[in-house]
């Protein structure tokens, strides 16, 4: 296309592409802000788990050890935070470890990694 002087068609194809990429992108932002807002209500009542899903919106991915450097808080605040996260259904724990747990939002997780 591009090596025969069809610019217009080349053009055409890359806007086609561009355009796709934009529309997934809005839809994937208006459900992750979804997401947070139906979040944020849920945690109104605790500013410092509201805190926390700022944190989960850029990374769905939390340990207490990062909630504890995030909030500035002690590891039992931090814990604490993790346990309310958890309890509102808001995080789950990754696996099965006894120390370093990970924990996920999966919601979160499926809003980014929509297709």
């Amino acid at each position: 296309m591009r090596t025969h002087g069809d610019w217009n068609a080349w053009i055409r194809y890359f806007l086609t592409g561009v355009e796709r990429i934009a529309r997934k992108a809005v839809q994937q932002s208006s459900t992750l802000i979804d997401i947070r807002e139906r979040y944020r209500d849920a945690l109104k009542d605790k500013a410092r788990a509201a805190a926390l899903l700022d944190e989960l919106m850029m990374n769905p991915f939390i340990t207490v050890l990062r909630a504890q450097k995030n909030l500035r808080v002690s590891n039992p605040t931090a814990r604490k935070t993790v346990e309310l996260l958890i309890e509102r259904g808001i995080i789950a724990p990754l696996g099965d470890r006894r120390w370093g747990k990970v924990y996920v939002s999966k919601e979160i997780l499926a809003a980014i990694e929509q297709k």
